[in-house]
């Protein structure tokens, strides 16, 4: 989920945006706001495919507090702050998509391993928050306000809802950390030429959980739209006569107040 094809387009089209890490020891001192949601999902594949080939002798649950607990460890020798962020309930606009996909359940904040994390988090003294509604959303807003310094979210719409910088690809594994990359938005734009609204425009065209989406518009082809008309609303109103539940203001919106 998130914006369609959004990071693969940015790092063949503005690969002036990506910076590559070479390992944690670069981001000492500073306050990570991650995405939880991302590593749940990665941590109980892992956890499931290790328990299968061990037949059951590694028990899954176990696992994947021990993968979680192994990543916030190495954060904090590294003198990196986690600070983790759970999703709050969804919005309306986005409740709607995901009982369109049947993905109604899989992502809010009292989730059965959501809460075995919270758990584990206040026993080891490791900050967590839940957000409002999405995640990304709070984690973007953490950036701005100063109370971190990265969002680390595999999802684009961080990007979208305004975080300056997106670390993607985050691993503690010492033969991974190589594979870290930072994405910064102010290169996006300016590489672009769009203006932070149209970026949002073209991140909606794109695709995104808060609209149906319009066939045949990939990102290459929203870029063009946003060139061309400078705005949606302005290609909306010459050109397109929008899908019943092409809800893009709504979206516009919840992406920028």
């Amino acid at each position: 989920m998130g914006i369609k094809e959004l990071y693969s387009f940015l790092e063949k089209n503005v690969p002036t945006c990506v910076t590559q890490a070479k390992n944690l020891q670069e981001f000492s001192g500073k306050t990570f706001a991650i995405d939880i949601t991302i590593f749940i999902v990665a941590f109980t594949h892992v956890s499931s495919l290790i328990s299968i080939k061990t037949n059951g002798a590694v028990n899954r649950g176990e696992k994947f507090i021990e993968l979680f607990k192994n990543q916030f460890t190495v954060l904090k020798e590294n003198d990196i702050r986690p600070i983790y962020v759970f999703d709050g309930p969804p919005t309306e606009i986005k409740q709607k998509e995901l009982e369109k996909r049947k993905f109604v359940g899989t992502k809010t904040g009292e989730s059965y391993y959501c809460q075995i994390l919270k758990n584990i988090f206040k026993k080891y003294s490791i900050d967590f928050i839940v957000a409002e509604h999405d995640a990304e959303k709070e984690c973007a807003k953490m950036c701005n306000d100063g109370r971190a310094d990265f969002v680390v979210s595999s999802d684009g719409d961080a990007l979208v809802f305004g975080a300056p910088e997106v670390i993607i690809n985050l691993s503690v594994s010492k033969t991974k950390q190589k594979s870290i990359k930072i994405i910064n938005s102010a290169k996006i734009l300016l590489s672009l030429g769009l203006t932070r609204l149209q970026f949002v425009d073209f991140c909606i065209l794109c695709g995104s959980d808060y609209t149906d989406k319009i066939k045949g518009i990939g990102p290459k082809k929203a870029l063009e739209i946003i060139k061309k008309y400078n705005s949606l609303d302005n290609w909306i109103r010459q050109e397109k006569t929008p899908p019943v539940n092409f809800n893009y203001q709504q979206a516009q919106v919840y992406f920028t107040e």
